[in-house]
């Protein structure tokens, strides 16, 4: 019987109750939740509008610019290279870290994600300078171009395919590994392969993650002049009278974008792997012998090692003319700047994207799959192709929001809010629908059973999606480039105009702030994600 319009529940095998039709959702709800899904393709939409608006002779005359092409392949090229390396370094982390007797496994977690802590840009600035004039390796030459790039993004991204392949691995059935013996596998080799097989998914979503991170990288591969799609797109915004150049390069990396998700949905269809709930008995553990003090050093060495040769490098900086000029007003103003934009960027993602948690993890069905889809687009986009698209908006439909900290906020909500949306979601779902519905059986409305029942619980969700998202905003460089307000300057920017200029020293506080607050940032994450 269905009382007060509420589904009737059943107990499925599990324990869990489960809806006995879909429930309908409030029509509240839906548009609610629509909000971030009409605002993440405003960007790509005006794009459309704004590269075909003069014309067909001026935009084909942009696609048949000399080396268009030999920019798109580099681009393309440099994203399959950084996650092709970075799934590879992730996986064997990942196996050492989550299924064998690794000493310390704990910090051995925590350091592999430590990488996050350090915005690339400014572990390029970092190379920049120790290869440049008066730098450590000068002898060796300027370490520029495309494996440069390559190298550096790999080394302080690949955390990004580490976290989902070291949760995947930590669940896998050892009685798989035994079925795999029985069949005259060997033993490491039968465990490799069942871990391989196991995780696939997770290896094909970290190579995405990381190949769209790539895509949509600025700063780090503009210093190591390396020339891709988003190093074109800024100069042509910023140096062109005519900016449907800007555009149609714009949509190109859109383009790319959609083929890097095609690719890595032709590769899971590929893939074979066991659809089991995982392991209940702590999953598997490998003997490593007399291989456990090496293995645990060459974990040290790839997740540390990177950051505490930017961090010394800073730090060396800070004694040089200029560095320790750093600490003044222009910091604290840079740190307050990015501080208080990231911290509203959070507030603001866990606001908007509230209604579309709820809807997916409460109403499922096709309306709130289209939802969910349409806010998770935008973190698919690179940065500079969404300020770009609103910046482009803002100064044809609404000229008194461009370069305001509303319009910054508001790109930081495109960017980051399927991160909000995955950690709300999954807080909710972990939350029992029954006690709502047992709530409303007592009297109370719908929202009075959510509020008083359910939101209390979901303090480490909401929690998790602000840290998230204020972690990815204090990194981001592009947005604030070109959406910020005239005068105003970030901790990002300060590296950025720094480095641009040859001026190290400049850079390094700066650098050493947000390199600080983003490693307390990433410790949070690392709670969250069960590492610590």
């Amino acid at each position: 019987m269905d009382t007060g319009g509420a589904a009737v529940l059943r107990t499925g095998e599990s324990g869990r109750f489960l809806p006995e039709r879909t429930r309908r959702a409030p029509v509240a709800l839906v548009i609610g939740g629509s909000v971030v899904g009409v605002l993440a393709a405003l960007p790509v939409v005006y794009l459309l509008v704004r590269a075909f608006e003069a014309g067909g002779g001026e935009l084909f005359e942009t696609l048949r610019r000399p080396g268009l092409l030999v920019l798109v392949l580099r681009t393309a090229a440099l994203a399959g290279v950084v996650a092709g390396a970075s799934v590879a370094i992730a996986f064997a982390l990942a196996v050492l870290t989550a299924a064998t007797d690794l000493p310390m496994r704990r910090l051995s977690s925590v350091v592999s994600v430590l990488p996050l802590a350090v915005p690339c840009y400014v572990g390029a600035s970092a190379v920049v300078g120790l290869s440049g004039p008066g730098g450590v390796f000068e002898g060796m030459g300027a370490v520029r171009g495309f494996w440069a790039a390559a190298i550096v993004l790999t080394l302080f991204i690949f955390p990004l395919a580490y976290l989902p392949l070291r949760a995947s691995i930590s669940r896998v059935d050892p009685r798989l590994i035994d079925a795999a013996r029985s069949l005259g596998e060997s033993g490491l080799g039968a465990t490799l392969r069942v871990i391989l097989a196991w995780s696939w998914p997770a290896c094909v979503g970290g190579g995405v993650l990381v190949g769209l991170y790539t895509l949509g990288e600025f700063g780090a591969v503009t210093m190591l002049r390396c020339d891709t799609l988003t190093a074109v797109i800024y100069e042509q915004y910023r140096s062109s009278f005519s900016r449907t150049g800007a555009a149609v390069s714009s949509l190109l990396l859109v383009v790319l974008v959609l083929a890097c998700l095609g690719v890595g949905g032709l590769l899971r269809r590929r893939g074979s792997w066991s659809s089991g709930r995982g392991s209940s008995r702590g999953g598997v553990t490998l003997k490593l012998g007399a291989w456990r003090w090496p293995a645990f050093a060459l974990v040290m060495l790839i997740g540390a090692g990177p950051v505490l040769l930017v961090v010394l490098t800073l730090l060396s900086w800070l004694g040089y003319e200029g560095g320790a000029g750093g600490v003044g007003g222009g910091l604290w103003s840079g740190a307050a700047t990015s501080a208080s934009v990231a911290i509203a960027a959070g507030v603001a993602c866990v606001l908007m994207t509230a209604p579309a948690a709820v809807l997916a993890a409460r109403y499922p069905g096709r309306v709130s799959g289209l939802v969910e889809r349409a806010v998770s687009t935008g973190f698919a986009l690179p940065g500079i192709v969404v300020a770009l698209g609103l910046a482009f908006f803002a100064l044809r439909a609404t000229p008194f929001a461009y370069q305001t900290w509303g319009l910054v906020v508001a790109a930081f909500v495109v960017l980051f809010a399927a991160q909000s949306l995955m950690a709300l979601r999954a807080s909710l779902e972990r939350s029992p629908v029954r006690l709502e519905e047992a709530a409303r059986t007592l009297g109370r409305g719908p929202v009075g059973a959510f509020v008083g029942v359910t939101l209390p619980g979901l303090a480490p969700g909401i929690g998790a999606a602000w840290v998230l998202v204020t972690l990815s905003a204090m990194k981001e460089l592009p947005a604030m480039l070109l959406l910020s307000p005239a005068g105003s300057v970030s901790l990002a920017e300060l590296v950025w105009s720094s480095t641009r200029e040859a001026m190290f020293a400049s850079a390094a506080a700066p650098g050493l702030a947000l390199i600080g607050v983003s490693a307390g940032l990433v410790w949070l994450v690392a709670m969250r994600e069960g590492l610590t």
